[in-house]
């Protein structure tokens, strides 16, 4: 018969299908139920790096650069402009990226003049 922890039969030895601690873990290892292929559905371990790069919108870029949003656009989408990420929905710009697409252009070049203001 099943019950919430699954046959009779394996909840009289005291097995659980999903361990809730460490405790469980060891003794499991312990007793040799956990073979070699057994996946941990909680694998514990070192966590994965977070980018802690500072990133912009697509608005603050192009104030940052000097241009106007929709000029900003437009490179984009030429593929001319600063390399661009999309996030939640949102075209964004890492600084770093919007440093090294300015240092690749002459050295006497300036962004065109905004004509909005």
């Amino acid at each position: 018969m099943f019950g919430l922890l699954g046959p009779a039969s394996i909840r009289s030895r005291g097995v659980v299908s999903f361990p809730s601690n460490k405790a469980h873990w060891d003794f499991l290892e312990a007793t040799g139920v956990l073979g070699d292929d057994f996946f941990d559905p909680l694998p514990i371990g070192p966590k994965k790096d977070i980018d802690h790069r500072v990133w912009v919108l697509e608005s603050q870029a192009a104030e940052i650069l000097g241009v106007t949003k929709r000029a900003l656009e437009r490179r984009r989408q030429r593929g001319t402009g600063p390399a661009h990420h999309n996030r939640m929905g949102y075209t964004s710009y890492f600084l770093e990226d919007l440093d090294a697409w300015v240092a690749t252009k002459p050295k006497g070049y300036r962004p065109p003049p905004d004509h909005d203001k």
